[in-house]
């Protein structure tokens, strides 16, 4: 028959192993353990994550610097397309307004007799300064009726007529005439 092994601890058993206390202690250093592991396992992860987001980080900043010197740069060209946008109004404005004068100029001429001479023509927004001379008083008649019968002329003031006598028997006149609202 074979020997019985024995079991030989030379260590000396404490009292405090076998009570209820001992052993949560026990427990609790042989848990603690295992928490202090995991603990340090986060820490060295967060540690290596930091160089990740670090580097993002950096990355971030110089797309940043690069989109603000983008934006820099077309800040001067948005400046110049806004003027630009700003003489184009401009100039049609002016354009609209040379072509009111064109037809202004067309329409006076035809209603013009023969025998009258502008020497002024001073055009505004809504209204025409007509002064000139005239050979007969039927001439500065017929224009001042014409005017009055257009469509276009609302009102037709006939502010000065002179003659110089017989030195120069020619009508002198001021004619200031207001456009109507309505444009074609």
């Amino acid at each position: 028959m074979a020997a019985r092994k024995k079991n030989l601890n030379f260590l000396p058993e404490d009292e405090l192993e076998k009570s209820p206390a001992g052993k949560f202690l026990k427990w609790l250093l042989g848990a603690g353990r295992y928490i202090v592991v995991f603990t340090e396992l986060i820490v060295v992860l967060t540690f290596l994550a930091r160089f990740k987001l670090d580097r993002e980080l950096i990355n971030l900043h110089e797309e940043i610097s690069q989109k603000q010197a983008i934006l820099a740069s077309s800040s001067d060209l948005e400046k110049e397309i806004r003027l630009l946008q700003k003489q184009l109004a401009v100039i049609k404005e002016k354009e609209s307004q040379s072509l009111a004068s064109s037809s202004f100029l067309k329409e006076l001429a035809g209603l013009t007799p023969l025998d009258l001479a502008f020497s002024e023509l001073r055009l505004q927004p809504e209204s025409a300064v007509l002064s000139g001379t005239s050979l007969s008083g039927a001439g500065l008649a017929t224009l001042v009726q014409k005017l009055k019968a257009n469509q276009h002329f609302q009102a037709v003031n006939l502010e000065k007529v002179f003659s110089e006598g017989k030195q120069n028997p020619a009508l002198q006149f001021r004619i200031e005439t207001f456009f109507s609202a309505e444009k074609d």
